[in-house]
C-alpha cells in the first residue's frame, strides 16, 4: 500500500515524523516508535512514497541510547498465530519458534510468549517486503519469563510536523508538535496522496488527503 506525501512549497525544511498508535486496553507496558521519517525541503515542491505492507512480525530487538539499532531476531506471523521466544540449546540464542495457530477466540490476535526463562525486550514490526529488515511499530520492554504479548494490531498511523526523531527511536513522553494525521491504514486505498501543507496565517501544518 503506497502513500505518497507531497509538498506545497514550505517556508523552511521540514520532517514528518510516523509513528503507529499504542494498542489501547494492553496490559504489557508499550511505547510507541518512530516508523519512518519524510524529509521535505524549503522551497519546492516534491513527493515521497511510503510504501506499508500489512505483512506483521515479531522482533527481539537490539537497543542502544534508546534507539532500536537491530532486530537480532524476528519471525513472520499473521493474524490468529502465535510463536514463542525460546533460548537455543547450542548456540544460547533467543529465537523465535515457527508459528502456529492461535488459541481459541484469539482469531484477530497475534501472540508471542517469553519461554527463555528471562526478562526480554520484544516488538512488533512490519515488513515492506519479505527479506527486508522490518520496521518497528510498537516496543514492548521487560516482558517476564512465562509472559506473553498478546494484541490486536490496528494499523493506525500517527504523523507529526518535528525534526526530534530517527526512524527507530523509541518515544518517550508526550510529542511536542501537533498531529496532522491519524489514520487507519486498512481503511486507505491501495494507493493514497496526502498534500503537506503550511498555513501562512496560522503558521500550522497539516496534511490532507487528495480527494
Amino acid at each position: 500500500m503506497p502513500m505518497i506525501d507531497r509538498a506545497n512549497t514550505l517556508p523552511k525544511a521540514v520532517s514528518l515524523m510516523l509513528t503507529f498508535k499504542k494498542i489501547p486496553g494492553l496490559l504489557n507496558e508499550q511505547q510507541s516508535v518512530c516508523w519512518k521519517v519524510v524529509k521535505f525541503p524549503a522551497a519546492q515542491e516534491m513527493s515521497v512514497a511510503v510504501t506499508y505492507k500489512s505483512q506483521l512480525c515479531f522482533v527481539h530487538p537490539q537497543i542502544s541510547s534508546g534507539n532500536i539499532i537491530s532486530a537480532s531476531t524476528t519471525k513472520n506471523i499473521n493474524v490468529g498465530e502465535q510463536t514463542n521466544l525460546v533460548v537455543d540449546k547450542d548456540s544460547g540464542v533467543s529465537l523465535f519458534t515457527d508459528p502456529t495457530p492461535g488459541r481459541t477466540g484469539e482469531n484477530e490476535i497475534i501472540r508471542c510468549e517469553n519461554k527463555t526463562g528471562g526478562i526480554r525486550d520484544l516488538s512488533i514490526g512490519i515488513r515492506d517486503t519479505p527479506d527486508a529488515d522490518p520496521g518497528i511499530a510498537l516496543y514492548f520492554p521487560g516482558v517476564g519469563a512465562d509472559s506473553s504479548v498478546a494484541a490486536r494490531f490496528t494499523p493506525v498511523l500517527l504523523g507529526f510536523v518535528t525534526s526530534n526523531y530517527v526512524e527507530s527511536e523509541i518515544i518517550r513522553g508526550e510529542i511536542e508538535s501537533g498531529e496532522v494525521l491519524h489514520q487507519n491504514l486498512a481503511s486507505l486505498a491501495d494507493k493514497t496522496v496526502w498534500y503537506l501543507e503550511w498555513n501562512g496565517t496560522t503558521g500550522q501544518y497539516s496534511l490532507v488527503k487528495a480527494s
